[in-house]
Order: structure tokens, then sequence, then C-alpha cells
């Protein structure tokens, strides 16, 4: 065992803190030591974490606007170069004389960007569809399902009217729609 630099005097603070540590099961060590690095990130957290509301009103809020430079194509046209006749003279020496070239240039022009039209998918026919719940099933077109059904213009008392021509299915005709001919459509007239 070591012997004790400060015989006459008590252990360190730190000395005495490591021994209680170390007398401690290994569970409690490890309890304390997280509850120590927890505070220690939440002091770190509080003082290099965000600028309290004051500060954060004192700074002026900057705005940026991002702007598309339009798109310039120029096209330059072929150069052409016309050359003078020559001309002989009999006195004088003979002389030829030739133009120098001419260059035409077309003005830049701006074409606007092409988009292509989207495409659509194909179509395809939609499946056969059932009559909505709440038609009755003897009925084409839909006719809701009630009490009773009249023609419109007809001399019953509703509450539902129908426009015609109704096609009746099945035979069966509850609404009495059909009249008297029996001949399967009904509010014909």
């Amino acid at each position: 065992m070591q012997s004790n630099p400060w015989p006459s005097a008590r252990a360190p603070w730190h000395r005495r803190a490591w021994d209680t540590y170390r007398a401690w099961s290994r569970r409690t060590q490890w309890i304390v030591a997280g509850v120590a690095v927890f505070v220690l990130l939440a002091l770190i957290g509080a003082v290099g974490g965000e600028p309290d509301t004051d500060e954060a009103a004192s700074v002026a809020p900057s705005t940026t606007t991002t702007t598309e430079r339009p798109t310039t194509t120029t096209t330059e046209a072929p150069t052409t170069t016309t050359a003078r006749p020559t001309t002989t003279t009999t006195a004088p020496p003979t002389t030829t004389t030739t133009a120098p070239p001419t260059t035409t240039t077309a003005p830049p022009t701006t074409v606007p960007p092409t988009t292509a039209p989207p495409t659509l998918p194909p179509t395809t026919s939609p499946p056969p569809t059932q009559p909505p719940s709440d038609c009755h099933p003897n009925y084409d077109p839909c006719i809701p399902i009630g009490y009773d059904a009249d023609c419109a213009g007809g001399e019953g008392d509703g509450p539902i009217f129908v426009e015609g021509p109704v096609y009746i299915k099945n035979g069966a005709d509850p609404y009495g729609l059909d009249g008297n001919d029996n001949d399967g459509i009904g509010c014909e007239s």
C-alpha cells in the first residue's frame, strides 16, 4: 500500500471522491457516468446554442432574388464573295481590278424555347360499370330507389319524376312506367 504523501492531513478531495466512486457497484458507476455526460452536453448546448430571440430580432432579414437570363441564339449567314469582271484597255497598260469581298451578316434572332406537348397515357375503355347502389336495378337509365316514381308531364304525383324514354329490364316494372302497352319502354311520350 502506498504511503499517504500528507501524513498529518486528510487525503485531498479528489482522492476521497475517487475512492468513494470506486466503492460503488458497476451499475451505479455507469449511471453516474451517464448523468455526468448528460449534464456536460446540456452545458455545451446552453453555451453554444441558438441565439436568443432578442438577438435574432435585431438581425435584418436578407432577401435573395434569382432571375434567369433569357437564352439567345445567333446564327451567322454564309459569307458571299463577288468578283468584278476584268477590264482591258488598249491605250494604257492592262489594268485588272478586283473588288474586296462583301460580307453580309444576318441580324441576331431570338428563338423562343420549344416544349414538346405532354404525352398522354394510352386510352383504354373503362370496365363496364354497375349502376350506383341508389339506382333501381330494373330501369335504365338510373331511377333512384323510392316508394314511387312517375313520368314527367304525366298525371302521377311523384315524388320522383322521370324524363323518358326509360327501358325496363328483367321484365319487372314496379313503378308502372311502361303503361298499358308492355313494350319494355316507359315514359315514351
